[in-house]
Order: C-alpha cells, then structure tokens, then sequence
C-alpha cells in the first residue's frame, strides 16, 4: 500500500477517540506478560496533574532519576524536542523481558497525549502477540500511516518520515507537529531488509538534520551484534541510548568503562540506564514498572 504524506493536512485523530483516551486505554490493558506492564491509567492522568508529563510542547519522559529517589518534576529525565532538540535518534535496548517494550509503549503513549504522530515499523508485528504493533493498537488514532511490517512497508514507511523532515527543511510545510518514527525489532532489520543501506541512510538524515523540525526516530534493539552497530553508521548518528539489562558482552558494545557494563548486566526488571551523547556520566533510570 502506497504511504504518502500531504503536509497541508493537520493530523486528525479518529471520532471519538481522543489521544488521551487512547493512551489511557493503553496502560490499561491486562497484557499477558509483566514486562508489558507500564502503569495504570490512572497513575498516568497524574503525573499529568503534576506536570510529569505533557508539561510543554518540547519534551517526553524518559524517567525519573534514581538517585533522587522521588517521583517528582526535579527527578524527572526529559528528552527535549523541536529547536531545543539534542537527541533525534534514540536506542532503547534490553534483553528479554528486561522492560524495553514498557519503555518504549509509555513514550509512545505519552506522544499520543501530547498530539504526536505516530510512524511505527515492526517486521514482527503480525506474528507476536506482546508486539508493539499488536500491543500498542488503543493508540492506533495517533499513527500518521497504518503500522509497517513488511520490508516494503517499513522501508516506505521511513521513506515517508524522511520527505516530512525535506518538506520542513525546505519550507514547504510549516507544520510542525512531533513525528515520532519507532522501528521495532531493528536487528532483525539490520540483517534481514533488502533495503537497509537505504534505511541506515535515512535514519542518519533524522539524526543529523530534522531533530530541528521536531521528528525524533528510536530503535528498539533486542540483541546486538558487532557488525550491526559496532562499525556501522548508526553508531556514530545515536546521540543516546536507554540501556535495560542485558549481558555485559552486548553492552561493551555501546560501553568501553568495564565498570558501567557490569552495572547494565545487573539491571533490576524495568530498571535502566540513560547514556546521552556528551554527558558526563549516564542516569539510573527508576523503574516504571515498579512505580
């Protein structure tokens, strides 16, 4: 199915079906896995009422600070968007139920709130049940396009996130409502996409040139391999990473300190670790699991 963009209509949400409501359907649902579970919706609508979370038009909640120890607006971790924006690309990686799949579900549902649209690929999305396809379809009126899964889709889904951040650029649209690209299983991409120097290319292009035009792309990462991002471009585009628990050989990856891939193979469930680009030492994420 052809995915085409028109930057002269505003993103419409379907009738009835309001973006906080879908979110709040979200974290509502009963899934079959722990790891798949972020937080009531109620507990959502209030952290809105204390400004945790949609507090401006320029920033998501990646967690709060452990070691603050307190659910507050001073502990919380933003990542900020638009012209302030200094993270475009964005790892969330973890083994196996280490809590990747709640981050990744709460920032999604925390965009839907604030009136993002949604661009979501995932090459497993018809097969799994605990997908974020699957998973994430209360929040089905915030996507811009329906969910990719097949190499196709996801390539054309990118595609059409890459000529949104040239439109912005070039000043053919003025709209600037946040693009949130979230690619799903991205090793399996890596290796298996018959388009992936293309794909790598235009994930390159949201790192270095749309974060100002307010589009932000995350990969979430299963398990890495050294020639799939240890000498790849990604690399060097990722300006941070949500580290949740995985072996410490995997983590050397990101992580030359012995010392702090030690600590992310150690991880608690739903714990994590923030490395931003820059920044002179990561933040112990608080879990959102256990909040």
């Amino acid at each position: 199915m052809p995915m085409n963009y028109a930057p002269h209509i505003t993103h419409q949400y379907r009738e009835h079906e309001q973006p906080e409501t879908a979110a709040a359907g979200l974290l509502s649902m009963t899934p079959t896995a722990p790891a798949l579970t972020v937080a009531p919706a109620a507990l959502l609508a209030d952290w809105k009422q204390r400004k945790l979370i949609c507090q401006s038009d320029n920033s998501l909640l990646l967690g709060f600070d452990k070691s603050i120890g307190s659910v507050e607006p001073s502990s919380g971790v933003y990542l900020r968007l638009g012209e302030e924006s200094d993270v475009a690309l964005l790892a969330v990686s973890g083994d196996s139920g280490s809590g990747k799949t709640s981050t990744m579900r709460f920032l999604m549902a925390q965009a839907a709130m604030r009136g993002a649209a949604i661009v979501l690929a995932d090459p497993h999305g018809r097969d799994n049940a605990q997908s974020l396809v699957q998973s994430c379809s209360p929040l089905s009126s915030s996507f811009l396009i329906p969910p990719a899964v097949s190499w196709n889709e996801i390539h054309e889904a990118i595609q059409t996130v890459d000529t949104i951040g040239r439109n912005r650029l070039s000043g053919g649209a003025t709209d600037r409502t946040h693009i949130m690209l979230v690619i799903d299983e991205w090793c399996d991409v890596a290796r298996n996409a018959p388009d992936v120097k293309d794909i790598t290319r235009l994930l390159v292009n949201v790192a270095d040139l749309y974060r100002k035009v307010n589009i932000t792309a995350f990969l979430v990462v299963h398990h890495w391999r050294i020639n799939e991002w240890k000498s790849g471009t990604l690399k060097d585009a990722c300006q941070g990473t949500i580290f949740h628990r995985m072996s410490k050989s995997e983590a050397k990856l990101f992580v030359s300190d012995a010392t702090l891939s030690q600590q992310i193979s150690f991880l608690p469930h739903g714990d994590a670790m923030y490395f931003k680009r820059g920044a002179p030492a990561p933040v112990r994420l608080l879990s959102l699991i256990h909040i």
